[in-house]
């Protein structure tokens, strides 16, 4: 609901419940927000070489919005707005090759939430991916992976959440 700013009441003015309702109750409904969905996948996610991979949650976290019924491999928006999206995620890297890690939607990949990685070591890479953008009500947010390291697997866990910051 947006903000509805007070009026000036006067001395030995009378509150009625419908004046008190709009200015004070209405006002701070912001308190219970706000809305948002985190969950993770338990179970790492087997990357094939050269392969797109939507990640799979199977555990659910928190979920205020109802946003996520899991096991699934998207979060459901449930208004117009702004949403924060994020993700921390790791995966073991086995010799050269490239990484890519993305949010998406059923109409394409969602702007500003890449985050590409050309690794030529073998370590255990943790990263953060964080982007703000727009969505409407029943769109569905993804988080996919690829990698192009030849003839190997690679195993992907992650987190992700998604919040509400404002609806329209």
């Amino acid at each position: 609901m947006p903000w509805n700013p007070l009026t000036n009441v006067t001395d030995g003015q009378t509150i009625t419940s419908s004046v008190w309702n709009e200015q004070i109750r209405d006002n701070l409904n912001f308190l219970y927000g706000p809305f948002g969905t985190i969950a993770k996948n338990a179970t790492p996610v087997s990357v094939p070489a050269s392969s797109n991979v939507s990640v799979t949650f199977d555990t659910e976290i928190f979920d205020n919005a109802n946003a996520f019924s899991g096991p699934a491999d998207f979060f459901t928006c449930q208004q117009d707005g702004y949403y924060l999206l994020s993700s921390n995620f790791s995966w073991a890297s086995a010799g050269s090759g490239e990484r890519r890690v993305y949010f998406s939607t059923d109409f394409g990949n969602v702007p500003g939430g890449f985050l590409y990685y050309p690794l030529l070591r073998t370590s255990v890479l943790k990263s953060f991916l964080q982007v703000v953008a727009q969505f409407s009500e029943g769109d569905k947010i993804r988080l996919r992976v690829n990698h192009t390291v030849p003839a190997t697997s690679i195993n992907f866990e992650a987190t992700m959440s998604m919040m509400l910051l404002n609806g329209t």
